[in-house]
């Protein structure tokens, strides 16, 4: 399973973020074209070698969209809690840690008529 698959499965067994935005709108990569929000898309934004080491680490960025401002952010706060200095699994994947790098506060899109943010965390694993 890759890790993105991973992810997936991780973020769609966390319940407070389910509640507000359905795994069905939890998408790796790109999602559709049409206006349904709220929505999470998340993708891998580097993927650097470590010399002489086993271990790997990614950096992933998770766009969230949502029509309410409070609610884009609620969604940030639960991934910073889930997922921040989180050192055991995600899914299949043995994780060694996982780092918050940067958040941004929300915006709103007027072409999308949507606020959207973006948090973004170090995965390293083996």
């Amino acid at each position: 399973m890759a890790i993105d698959n991973d992810i997936k499965t991780h973020l769609d067994s966390i319940a407070v973020l389910t509640a507000i935005i359905p795994a069905a709108s939890i998408y790796w990569a790109s999602s559709p074209q049409e206006d349904d929000y709220p929505r999470l898309v998340y993708r891998r934004i580097s993927d650097p070698t470590l010399y002489d080491s086993d271990d790997r680490w990614q950096r992933w960025r998770f766009f969230i969209y949502h029509g309410d401002k409070g609610k884009c952010e609620e969604v940030e706060q639960i991934l910073h809690d889930y997922l921040n200095r989180k050192d055991d699994s995600i899914g299949t994947l043995d994780v060694d840690y996982v780092q918050c790098l940067e958040r941004s506060d929300p915006e709103f899109d007027n072409d999308l008529r949507v606020y959207w943010s973006f948090i973004d965390f170090r995965i390293i694993y083996h």
